[in-house]
């Protein structure tokens, strides 16, 4: 998908099996095998699975997601891609914002010197002109110097720490998968996470349909774990 201005806004999709068989033909980083979010858009309560690319280590620079200026990404459930850059969310403004994501299970086949790539990254263009392989380290440096701070908000994944706010915890505390659906174990940290005063405007169904909140808070991610507790009978 293309999201291409702020007319544009995406919500409660699956987006799944994407491939692209080279990369991106120009070899540029700044397109994702999933999508784009570009202009003002906006990508909400979505999940991305099993997308990738089929040009795995070569020159080519594909994310799975990208991120344009004052665009945003919303309660999406990024995981288990495979890109040559980015797997997870790649930030191509200093204005691209992303919160309450769960980003989990990627794995980047170029982003060897920094495992942040399985989960996100903010690689641009800047004064210095567009990016290459000589300015790699110097932007893998001004991300780990805080560049997430206030552009990334109370997320969840299994490598990276990302803002003082979000949540790192093993694969398995952050993703189950039943029926072939993708969904949250209960007993997550990313479970039951996020207050709904500072989230107004929710919608009432998650991306499967089911109540957007089960319990006092919202679940991080594009799915709601449904929490059922057992029946216990007593019998005298």
């Amino acid at each position: 998908f293309y999201l291409s201005d702020a007319d544009s806004h995406m919500t409660h999709c699956v987006v799944t099996n994407c491939t692209s068989s080279s990369g991106q033909a120009s070899g540029a980083y700044d397109h994702g095998n999933a999508g784009d979010v570009r202009a003002g858009a906006t990508l909400a309560h979505t999940l991305v699975a099993n997308c990738r690319t089929g040009a795995d280590g070569s020159w080519h620079y594909d994310s799975t997601l990208v991120v344009g200026a004052n665009s945003r990404i919303s309660f999406c459930t990024v995981v288990d891609n495979v890109a040559t850059n980015i797997a997870g969310i790649n930030l191509l403004a200093a204005s691209a914002r992303f919160d309450h994501c769960l980003i989990a299970g990627n794995r980047s086949s170029r982003g060897n010197e920094t495992p942040r790539w399985n989960v996100w990254g903010a690689l641009y263009e800047t004064a210095q002109g567009a990016w290459s392989e000589s300015y790699r380290t110097d932007e893998l440096n001004r991300v780990t110097d805080g560049f997430a701070e206030g552009k990334v908000t109370r997320c969840a994944s299994d490598t990276v720490a990302i803002t003082a706010d979000s949540i790192l915890a093993d694969y398995p505390q952050l993703v189950k998968v039943r029926r072939g659906r993708i969904s949250l174990p209960a007993n997550s940290p990313a479970a039951n996470a996020v207050d709904p005063a500072d989230v107004p405007g929710m919608p009432e169904k998650d991306v499967y349909g089911n109540p957007r909140l089960f319990g006092s808070k919202y679940d991080i991610g594009a799915v709601e774990c449904q929490r059922f507790g057992g029946l216990l009978l007593l019998v005298r």
